[in-house]
């Protein structure tokens, strides 16, 4: 494969392009449905109202199925594995802490002699 195929199939569609693709699609569907209700109303053809929605879908998947340059416009940058593991890190440091303040509340919240009264 020459490099230039590769390069073109290397980068994928991203969220923002995804989103785009969606309201194309909604827009182009819409827009045929408008139109052949309208023809298959002054015609009095109900076909033409099926074949337009037809050839909307057709079209949408065309324009908005490949993975079109204009779809990947802003690539996502990862972060590394380090920096999460950092991050889980202190969320379990932080849920130990407020673990160990509630069971410190529960010490002081309990009177010295009512733990030992048992019946």
């Amino acid at each position: 494969a020459s490099p230039i195929v590769t390069y073109s199939y290397c980068k994928i569609m991203d969220y923002e392009g995804q989103a785009k693709a969606e309201r194309l699609s909604n827009a182009i569907i819409s827009a045929c449905g408008a139109i052949g209700i309208v023809v298959g109303w002054v015609q009095q053809r109900f076909s033409f109202c099926v074949y337009s929605i037809f050839v909307g879908v057709a079209l949408c998947f065309l324009i908005t199925v490949p993975n079109w340059w204009l779809y990947r416009g802003a690539q996502m940058k990862w972060l590394d594995s380090g920096m999460v593991n950092k991050y889980w890190e202190s969320k379990r440091k932080e849920e130990e802490a407020e673990a160990r303040q509630k069971a410190k509340g529960k010490e002081a919240a309990v009177p010295a002699g009512a733990a030992k009264k048992r019946h």
